[in-house]
């Protein structure tokens, strides 16, 4: 069952639970901004979290992997981005790279099963949001997650701004 889950949290336990591998590699992970809360299965939020790090570790190319991760509101849900500075993934393969079983190296070149992705499209799906990735020419991929924003949440009031209610009623 869903509850209300703070993605800052379900992030702690993905890095705790990377902890040796990101020590390891060196990796740098930055937020850019405060996560929100939203409705969900914790274990599976830490896992779409541990899935998107743990490629950012595995496809760095030759370079110390950074990620940075941000969320900001928009149309009544949340989007948050998990950037990479790592190989990147062609414009043909954004799609692809989430189908099950589907990998785009050799397991000699990038070990694995070729599940990660689609399991972080699974997981979104479930949470009634949408995963894509945006990957310039240059390297470095954005996985883009949209997740709906809890009622109460004040992040989404955008248009608070523009309530210039009418005095006279």
């Amino acid at each position: 069952s869903f509850a209300a889950v703070p993605l800052d949290d379900a992030l702690d336990d993905a890095l705790a639970l990377l902890s040796e591998a990101l020590r390891d590699s060196g990796t740098q992970v930055e937020r850019m901004s405060m996560l929100p809360t939203v409705l969900g299965d914790r274990s599976q939020l830490v896992q779409l979290f541990q899935n998107l790090l743990g490629n950012a570790i595995k496809y760095c190319g030759q370079s110390t992997p950074r990620v940075e991760i941000s969320a900001e509101a928009a149309d009544m849900q949340w989007r948050v981005c998990v950037r990479d500075h790592g190989i990147g993934i062609a414009a043909e393969h954004h799609e692809r790279v989430f189908e099950i079983f589907r990998r785009l190296h050799s397991q000699k070149a990038y070990p694995g099963t070729g599940l990660g992705l689609a399991v972080c499209r699974r997981v979104v799906s479930r949470h009634g949001g949408r995963i894509w990735v945006e990957s310039p020419d240059g390297g470095g991929s954005s996985f883009m997650i949209t997740f709906p924003a809890l009622d109460e949440d004040p992040g989404n009031a955008n248009d608070a701004q523009d309530d210039t209610a009418d005095p006279a009623g």
